[in-house]
């Protein structure tokens, strides 16, 4: 839920009316700049603003129980880590990231690659990749391998938010990965069948 003040300025007075209605509605977490909060279409300077609300709000309203994630997604990798570093500073209890969508990694090495800079950015930070094949696309290597090798590399890979209806293929992450990682689903056709 996001909306303007005007054509180039993001209302942040709404979130914490938002954050009521949600702790209200017994909802367990919050997932900050995600797809519907059209994180990837907005500037740093607006995302910094976004969060940097919601952070007012949780603290106000004593929401700290909730799971809170922040987006960090960017065409701009510099952006992205620059996010990390604020969403650390603010105490979120985690970031998450998409893939890059225009150059994207060709194997396993260059994802962990990837993956790590959010970790050196924000090393005090839980990392939660967001494999989201409709808007992202798919990978041209296994994720199941890009995750076992992430689990291995990466001591703060800590979650995955799931969004591709391959049904199989999150069945075999859990399986595999359940001890080491948290998962959220987050396919729309779930929550119509």
């Amino acid at each position: 839920m996001l909306s303007f003040v005007s054509d180039s300025e993001v209302d942040v007075s709404q979130i914490p009316a938002y954050l009521k209605y949600l702790v209200d509605s017994g909802v367990d977490g919050l997932y900050i700049c995600g797809t519907t909060g059209e994180g990837y279409s907005l500037t740093n300077d607006e995302k910094v603003a976004i969060v940097s609300a919601w952070r007012q709000a949780i603290d106000a309203q004593n929401a700290g129980h909730l799971l809170s994630v922040v987006n960090v997604s960017s065409t701009c990798l510099k952006e992205s880590l620059q996010l990390s570093r604020k969403v650390q500073d603010l105490g979120f209890d985690a970031i998450a990231v998409l893939p890059p969508i225009y150059y994207k990694p060709t194997n396993v090495g260059e994802w962990v690659d990837y993956m790590r800079a959010f970790t050196i950015a924000a090393p005090q930070t839980p990392l939660y990749y967001y494999h989201n094949v409709a808007r992202v696309g798919e990978l041209i290597f296994d994720i199941i391998k890009a995750v076992a090798e992430g689990v291995k590399q990466l001591p703060h890979l800590s979650g995955l938010k799931y969004a591709d209806n391959d049904f199989v293929r999150f069945s075999s992450l859990q399986k595999n990965f359940c001890k080491q990682i948290k998962f959220f689903m987050a396919s729309d056709s779930v929550y119509h069948l």
